[in-house]
């Protein structure tokens, strides 16, 4: 066997980058869920008495906010106003500036947001709700980045099987994240409930770093993609960016 014969099959046989990208989108959606139910757990032991371990001991403590219950309300829905707007304008900015990017950056922000969540509700409620509706603006990207990053790396026989992959994070991350979550409020550091906020955020901005060094925007792009990856990736899928898009109303 030649050797050029012998390197390609070698490369052939190497693990797909595109499964991993999907890999890391997965847990992105994990971290994405992660992000948005987290508060559903902390507030319990930010507003009502709650126990916690403190050296070695379980002790009770009274609440850190005194919101009533329409202020409560107010603050988990935050989430979810920013979110709905981003939908259809995160499908734009996807095809625009690379999937990505955005999908990455998105995250980045959305976990560093997080990390700022105790000081913010320790400093002002309002400014609380400002920050939820903020972090869901962000969040509200992801959905449409997902669509757009397949578009460019699923061959069209596994766009099924690569969406299927990434969508899983999405119920994964919230049965992970809510028994974490009620742990952390109880065992965890500074009063418990801001714990969540640090780790949760801490996750997420780790996850950030790994993507900026792993991922990339096109097949074409990715420094170590095996040919054989390339030029079935190529050969199997359009570049939606440059391609006209030409919309048929039946009437």
């Amino acid at each position: 066997m030649k050797i050029e014969e012998f390197e390609k099959n070698k490369m052939s046989y190497s693990f797909p980058k595109r499964y991993i990208l999907a890999c890391m989108v997965f847990f992105g959606f994990c971290i994405l869920y992660g992000l948005r139910v987290n508060i559903n757990i902390a507030i319990n032991a930010m507003v009502t008495n709650h126990s916690v371990y403190e050296n070695g001991f379980t002790v009770t403590k009274s609440p850190e906010f005194d919101w009533d219950s329409k202020l409560q309300g107010t603050l988990l829905g935050a989430f979810y106003y920013g979110y709905l707007v981003l939908q259809i304008p995160g499908g734009w900015l996807a095809y625009k500036f690379g999937g990505t990017h955005i999908f990455g950056a998105a995250l980045g922000i959305a976990s560093l947001l997080t990390l700022l969540t105790p000081v913010v509700a320790r400093f002002n409620m309002y400014l609380l709700i400002s920050l939820r509706v903020l972090e869901g603006l962000v969040l509200g990207v992801l959905f449409p980045c997902n669509h757009a990053i397949w578009a460019v790396w699923a061959p069209p026989l596994e766009r099924s099987r690569l969406f299927t992959i990434t969508a899983a994070g999405c119920p994964v991350g919230t049965i992970i994240t809510m028994p974490i979550a009620g742990l952390l409020s109880k065992y965890g550091f500074d009063g418990g409930w801001a714990s969540v906020f640090y780790v949760s955020g801490g996750v997420g901005l780790f996850w950030y770093f790994v993507w900026c060094l792993a991922i990339h925007t096109t097949p074409q792009n990715h420094p170590t993609i095996s040919s054989y990856e390339l030029e079935y990736i190529q050969s199997t899928t359009v570049d939606t960016k440059n391609k006209s898009r030409i919309i048929r109303f039946l009437g």
